[in-house]
């Protein structure tokens, strides 16, 4: 590759593998989507050939594993944490009180109404 003097544009931008492998996959996807909707045909080993390439871009949901199981916090620390939360706002305190009790809750602002209606 021979270099470029200062301030000539390349005419092909430089990708990094990941990005050409998006490139890629976007046109396998927009492909198959053509003919699925009718827009192209493909033969049968077409498609074959675009799924094996369309499977090898993009892992399959089964291949993904999620592991953020996270340790549940200790029960004191729980209770400390919803102390703390009361503690800061009086009418919260209330507003559990009545929830867990099924009793009605007082709005702290009564809602305007419209006389006109």
């Amino acid at each position: 590759m021979t270099k470029h003097p200062t301030g000539v544009r390349r005419r092909k931008p430089l990708h990094d593998e990941r990005t050409k492998d998006k490139i890629r996959l976007s046109q396998v996807e927009n492909r198959l989507n053509d003919h699925g909707f009718g827009k192209i045909e493909l033969s049968q080993t077409q498609v074959t050939a675009l799924r094996a390439i369309y499977d090898k871009l993009r892992p399959s949901l089964q291949a993904i594993e999620q592991h953020n199981i996270e340790e549940a916090p200790a029960e004191a620390d729980l209770i400390g944490s919803i102390k703390r939360m009361l503690d800061s706002d009086p009418g919260l305190r209330s507003q559990l009180k009545a929830l867990l009790l099924g009793t009605p809750t007082a709005l702290e602002q009564p809602i305007p109404v419209d006389k006109a209606a």
